[in-house]
């Protein structure tokens, strides 16, 4: 595949995928090459590639003394590839682009659940262990798993958050309704033209927009 960065598309494919992201949380090239099956040559040659290609590093190396203390990590370019993977995959397994959210970690929950804060709206996840507090992170839902609700309503999912509607685009039976939910943040979610009537749904309608906290992923 081929994603877009700063406005120039670098290829990256699974491994090459898993390569970068086994750089961040390993804090070793040598290690993320061996796990993810790229010789340790190639993967420098990988790295400077798409370094020449940006025009910027992608990849930040800190030397350690005698006692240890370096490492390698992806810098925001670098992790800017991994997510845009991440949605282009979902993409093409879903036909559909996820939201993206940016966010900052305000708590990890004893059940594993964590939650973070996006703009004022508290948005909560699962099945992440690997998050600290006060950690920045981009938080990636899929339309089609986003409920729109006029009222708030009793359900098992954990996120219901406000917020008004500010587009509608009809394809065919399909309507993306676009939801701005304070603070420079919208999402967008995909419902039938039959819900649309069901639901009344104009301009400027205050509503929420509800989902679980398992369709929420969460990329550093």
């Amino acid at each position: 595949m081929r994603v877009r960065v700063n406005g120039k598309e670098v290829p990256v494919d699974h491994e090459r995928f898993m390569l970068l992201k086994l750089i961040d949380e390993r804090g070793s090239i040598s290690s993320a090459s061996h796990d993810s099956g790229i010789p340790y040559r190639s993967a420098l040659a990988y790295i400077r590639r798409l370094e020449e290609i940006l025009g910027t590093r992608i990849v930040k190396t800190r030397r350690g003394g005698r006692g240890g203390g370096g490492g390698s990590r992806l810098t925001e370019t670098g992790k800017k590839i991994v997510r845009e993977y991440i949605k282009l995959k979902k993409g093409l397994e879903r036909h559909s682009a996820s939201n993206e959210i940016r966010g900052v970690v305000k708590e990890v929950l004893e059940d594993g659940g964590i939650r973070i804060q996006a703009g004022s709206s508290i948005i909560e996840a699962a099945g992440y262990d690997d998050v600290v507090e006060g950690e920045a992170v981009t938080l990636l839902i899929e339309p089609e798993d986003i409920v729109i609700m006029p009222e708030r309503q009793v359900s098992s999912m954990r996120n219901v958050i406000p917020g008004t509607v500010k587009g509608m685009e009809m394809q065919g039976d399909t309507v993306t309704v676009k939801i701005d939910i304070g603070d420079g943040l919208e999402l967008d979610t995909s419902i039938t033209s039959r819900s649309l009537k069901s639901l009344k749904l104009k301009l400027g309608m205050n509503i929420f927009a509800g989902f679980k906290a398992v369709a929420v992923t969460i990329v550093k």
